[in-house]
């Protein structure tokens, strides 16, 4: 939805399928858009109401968390929460009201969390009633220009002993690439951190020697104290890009981090970009919608893209099918081989040629062994800055325990837009605009796109 008022309209939005439909999947993407000049795309997925979950702050100078609450039921909720350092030191709790249907966003500093000016570190919640839940990160660029990266919500008991793979990392050429691990247990854990290259066809990738923190190492080995907090920053000043994916193996028994990752691209000494991904299961299919617009590298080009991750040592095949909106399909499909510990990274047209200037639709991934996959998003603004977010991907073997879907913050206006897309298997539903007081969204130049 886009709108052309300057007036800001904020809310949330239910989807609610119709009795019997399939599980569904949902993406928003946030563009903000001041004075004619797009600086920032974010993609959200939709998710189920969560009871519980915790967060990556950071609350430092031109960094900002913020957090958006939405009570999808018809009865008032309330909830709790603590701030804990990156030692795993509690610092502050508090709680407050969410009255039925309505939402609240806000970053940390201010009400109702009143956290400190400056802080970094987890912010955990419980609620009475499950509740839609985003985080945001807010980077306030060398031009004064406001940039807003996706940050994920976990809300599970962290209790896997897998490695967790991280598709995409990118250090060098202007890129940095942040690395947070989170202990949410109560007693400590060490994790190994390997930075894994491309790799060549019939070899294995060997891990690559990154400066992290100022230390360079192939492999290092890192122990959190209970509920701490650690961030691992790569620090390739040359010229020369190195690209790849992040192993994060749980050592001794221990049981898996919390991982995510930021990277940002800064060009003659100004940050024009952040994307922030978390780790993901690795699954045999997965599906993300993707779309294409103007020239490539041409300012106002959009170019979706793909990371692949191989955590295995054998070599992977992977299919990839570009699917339009209608379920047909547009090009033949493609197939692409991730070297053992490797990783691909590609747009959609570097893999599909033959697709028309501007299409949307959704791209399959499809492997007979398990893989790990990001989804990427990258487009050309109107000084021709390079901006970058990722769209996470669904995973089809992972099923939601709940038909509701959330998104719990809407933008529009001012400069801001907020698109939806929604994908799965046929179904059939009804989708709820409501504002932050619960009554029905009302925006001035709202726009519908198939």
């Amino acid at each position: 939805m886009t709108s052309t008022n300057d007036y800001i309209s904020v809310g949330h939005a239910e989807v609610q399928p119709d009795s019997g439909a399939s599980l569904l999947s949902g993406l928003a993407i946030f563009g903000f858009r001041p004075n004619g000049v797009l600086v920032t795309e974010a993609g959200v997925p939709a998710s189920a109401p969560t009871p519980s979950g915790r967060i990556y702050m950071d609350v430092n100078g031109p960094v900002n968390t913020g957090i958006a609450f939405a009570n999808p039921t018809n009865s008032d909720i309330m909830v709790n929460f603590r701030f804990t350092d990156t030692t795993g030191a509690d610092f502050k709790e508090g709680n407050f009201r969410l009255n039925a249907n309505t939402q609240i966003a806000a970053f940390l500093n201010q009400a109702p969390f009143y956290g400190a000016a400056s802080m970094r570190g987890m912010f955990s919640f419980d609620s009475s009633l499950p509740v839609g839940v985003i985080a945001l990160r807010g980077f306030t660029n060398e031009r004064g220009e406001f940039l807003v990266t996706t940050l994920p919500v976990s809300s599970g008991s962290g209790s896997t002993t897998s490695m967790q793979v991280l598709p995409q990392f990118a250090d060098g050429g202007g890129w940095t690439t942040q690395i947070i691990l989170t202990n949410p247990f109560d007693f400590p854990i060490t994790q190994m951190v390997q930075f894994f290259g491309p790799g060549n066809i019939g070899d294995t990738a060997p891990p690559l020697n990154i400066s992290v923190n100022g230390v360079s190492g192939l492999t290092t080995y890192y122990l959190l104290l209970p509920r701490s907090t650690m961030r691992l920053v790569t620090g390739n000043t040359s010229p020369a890009v190195q690209v790849g994916s992040v192993h994060i193996t749980p050592m001794g028994g221990n049981p898996a981090a919390d991982a995510m990752t930021i990277f940002s691209f800064q060009s003659n000494g100004v940050t024009s970009s952040e994307a922030g991904v978390a780790a993901l299961p690795a699954g045999l299919a997965f599906r993300m919608y993707a779309e294409v617009s103007g020239i490539s590298s041409a300012i106002g080009s959009i170019d979706s893209g793909l990371a692949l991750a191989n955590p295995s040592t054998d070599p992977i095949s992977v299919t990839l099918q570009f699917v339009s909106m209608d379920g047909s399909s547009p090009v033949p499909s493609a197939t692409v081989t991730v070297p053992p510990n490797g990783q691909l990274a590609r747009f959609i047209r570097e893999l599909f040629p033959a697709l028309p200037l501007s299409f949307r639709g959704f791209l399959k991934a499809t492997a007979n062994t398990p893989i790990n996959v990001t989804g990427l998003r990258g487009r050309y603004n109107e000084r021709g800055d390079f901006l970058i977010t990722t769209t996470p991907p669904r995973n089809d073997a992972l099923r939601a325990s709940s038909t509701q879907l959330i998104f719990p913050h809407i933008v529009s206006g001012g400069g801001y837009t907020t698109q939806f897309m929604l994908y799965g298997q046929p179904a059939s539903g009804q989708i709820f605009f409501n504002s932050q007081n619960g009554s029905p969204l009302s925006i001035s130049g709202l726009q519908s796109n198939p």
